[in-house]
């Protein structure tokens, strides 16, 4: 989660959202979150973590299992910006992460 002040409640748009892509390679499941190793815009390895998974994609795809670990995929996303209390009681903004599609690369 990312950490700002005076983000307003309502951030709901009727607008469909983008999809952002990565290739990447599955970690696995850690505290509930899917997580992926990728090479980031500037050339270094960095993971990107994954609040949720569509239907389609857990029906095609079992990352609650081992069996996937370590193979790499095509991953598209969408980012969900919310906001929420922090610990003191001041709004931060929060972003969830979805995967929407997820093709395995050979």
């Amino acid at each position: 989660m990312i950490g700002l002040i005076g983000i307003p409640q309502n951030t709901k748009k009727n607008v469909e959202q983008e999809v952002y892509t990565i290739i990447g390679t599955y970690d696995g499941l850690d505290d509930g979150m899917y997580s992926f190793t990728y090479t980031n815009e500037f050339g270094d390895e960095d993971t990107i973590e994954f609040d949720a998974a569509t239907t389609e994609v857990l029906e095609s795809f079992d990352l609650d299992s081992t069996e996937l670990l370590g193979d790499k995929f095509k991953v598209d996303y969408q980012e969900n910006i919310g906001s929420d209390l922090d610990e003191d009681g001041g709004e931060m903004e929060t972003i969830e992460r979805t995967i929407v599609g997820l093709k395995l690369i050979d």
